[in-house]
């Protein structure tokens, strides 16, 4: 296991991620804090949801520095479960929904979780080593024997915070990357860590009033995670798409009013090559974000030229907690380069 600690900011962070999140959700608890698909939550309603994944995840005998783990796709849950597992003062262990289910046993073993939430879409993936589990297991969007459904769990736990000390020391979560030989590694980041990201991100304007942040990768993905948080500690708005589609992505950043995104280069193409790209109001858009892979020139230089905002590239996120970093529309002619 890797535990990751890059360099602090000039003034080093006083408070833990979830820290930051409570007192999001006391400045602004009608305004709205996730969106995904049809379900749209303030951020009174999802501290509440937050609070309730909290309790309830005590109440099952798990305690700070225990480990969850999650497979599913994007959903309103799997949100609620992240930061709710946060303010347990549990770490997270979002599980690859691409790895096989040799992978993920494996993943589990090596995490030491203590429970297990899945969601319904994964249930053939996950049913190789199920009865192998013996932890609580939390069914989200579906019932079966040896599961405990996710709603019936929330519905009765108190919607209280149970305010578990934390320091910056406590782990968030416990990411597996196959990294370069195949055999997934786990990489764990604590609040330090997180909060010393907070600090480089948030020059990026993930706090302003109206921020509005779209994620179309997984929550299982580091990718994701460095724009979920900032957006949440921001007090702004997460718009999370259960599954991506170039088309569907862009309505929803002219129907949502989009201010940030992360995406992945290979999205960045489909995006660009949408035929009437250029009929979409994006005007909104404000800070754009690639990483994961090299974001190939020629889409470069045409999201530069037609897609509103500004680009800045990211690598080493995971490892480093952002190593290299090109600001493109800075340098418009640095097009074959990554820092």
């Amino acid at each position: 296991m890797i535990e990751i600690s890059p360099p602090m900011p000039e003034v080093a962070p006083t408070g833990t991620v979830v820290d930051m999140i409570r007192r999001a959700a006391r400045q602004s608890p009608e305004k709205e804090a996730l969106v995904c698909g049809d379900t749209r939550l303030t951020w009174a309603a999802f501290d509440a949801r937050v609070n309730r994944v909290a309790n309830a995840l005590i109440a099952r005998g798990l305690s700070k520095g225990d480990r969850i783990a999650v497979l599913g796709a994007n959903s309103a849950p799997y949100a609620e479960l992240f930061i709710g597992a946060l303010r347990a003062g549990l770490c997270i262990v979002p599980l690859a929904t691409m790895a096989s289910s040799e992978a993920l046993e494996r993943m589990v073993a090596d995490s030491g979780a203590k429970a297990f939430a899945l969601a319904d879409g994964y249930r053939d993936l996950a049913a190789p080593f199920l009865d192998r589990l013996a932890m609580p297991k939390i069914a989200v969007g579906f019932h079966a024997a040896g599961f405990e459904g996710y709603e019936a769990m929330l519905a009765a736990a108190p919607d209280t915070d149970p305010m578990i000390p934390l320091s910056l020391t406590d782990p968030v979560n416990l990411i597996y990357s196959s990294g370069t030989t195949g055999t997934p590694k786990g990489i764990l980041h604590d609040h330090r860590m997180r909060a010393a990201q907070m600090d480089r991100v948030h020059a990026n304007g993930y706090d302003a009033p109206d921020a509005r942040t779209l994620l179309s990768t997984p929550l299982y993905s580091n990718t994701t995670i460095v724009a979920f948080l900032p957006t949440l500690v921001g007090g702004g708005t997460v718009v999370l798409m259960e599954k991506f589609d170039a088309r569907g992505y862009l309505e929803l950043v002219q129907r949502e009013r989009i201010t940030h995104t992360m995406l992945v280069p290979v999205q960045y193409k489909r995006i660009m090559d949408v035929p009437d790209f250029d009929r979409f109001d994006l005007s909104s858009m404000r800070v754009k974000f690639s990483t994961s892979a090299p974001l190939r020139a020629d889409v470069k230089q045409d999201v530069l030229a037609r897609f509103p905002g500004k680009l800045t590239e990211y690598y080493g996120l995971t490892e480093g907690g952002g190593v290299t970093v090109l600001a493109a529309h800075e340098f418009p002619d640095k097009l074959h380069t990554v820092g």
